[in-house]
């Protein structure tokens, strides 16, 4: 007897909308179609909106997923608004009718209700990622908090120009196009400590990305 076929593991993201009620509901879901047409094209199933505040995603490798979670959450701080994420990793079977099921998004949506659960404990209000079912990935979720924590502190203007480093913008391209002065933009990197950050970020991120130094 032939041996079944085992599926591919997958990354499974949920993403949920945080503070939502108290911005335009019109407006905010307008900046988020926006944010995420601009993230990088390299996932399985885009995230694209669901029910409510929900968002969905599925990714090949959590690297590409990371990178994917870091900008969209980047761009929404930068308009006011946040964004918590559940990451399951599993197998999903296509049901029909676009209707998916499996091990990867019963994890994402434990991971989600968890991160919550937890952000709701003191000196844990800072973090957005929860994940599930992934024992290598789970060894950087430490890392994966920290900088959760570190991005919740951050002004909007600061997380506007943290977006410029991690995109490779020049100091002059990223203040051009927050419509502020060279000298404003390079202070707001230096007194957020952005390069650390930033080189943080992207070591999380699939390799061969530059920070734009």
């Amino acid at each position: 007897m032939s041996k079944m076929k085992k599926k591919p593991e997958r990354v499974a993201i949920i993403g949920d909308l945080v503070r939502s009620r108290g911005s335009s509901r019109i407006d905010l879901h307008e900046r988020l179609k926006a944010a995420l047409a601009e993230l990088p094209a390299d996932a399985i199933e885009a995230f694209a909106p669901t029910v409510g505040d929900e968002i969905q995603g599925v990714f090949a490798d959590l690297p590409s997923a990371i990178r994917s979670m870091h900008l969209l959450r980047l761009t929404m701080l930068a308009h006011g608004s946040d964004i918590r994420f559940g990451v399951g990793t599993g197998e999903i079977t296509h049901v029909g009718d676009g209707i998916q099921d499996g091990s990867a998004w019963w994890h994402a949506r434990e991971a989600i209700e968890a991160v919550d659960e937890l952000a709701s404990k003191p000196g844990w209000a800072g973090v957005r990622t929860g994940l599930v079912n992934d024992d290598e990935a789970r060894a950087t979720l430490p890392a994966i908090h920290l900088i959760d924590a570190a991005l919740t502190k951050l002004k909007p203007g600061a997380c506007a120009t943290l977006l410029g480093i991690l995109r490779g913008e020049t100091n002059f391209e990223t203040a051009k196009r927050l419509g502020i002065s060279e000298s404003a933009n390079s202070q707001r990197t230096k007194s957020n400590d952005l390069r650390p950050l930033a080189a943080a970020m992207l070591a999380l991120w699939p390799s061969g990305h530059d920070d734009g130094e």
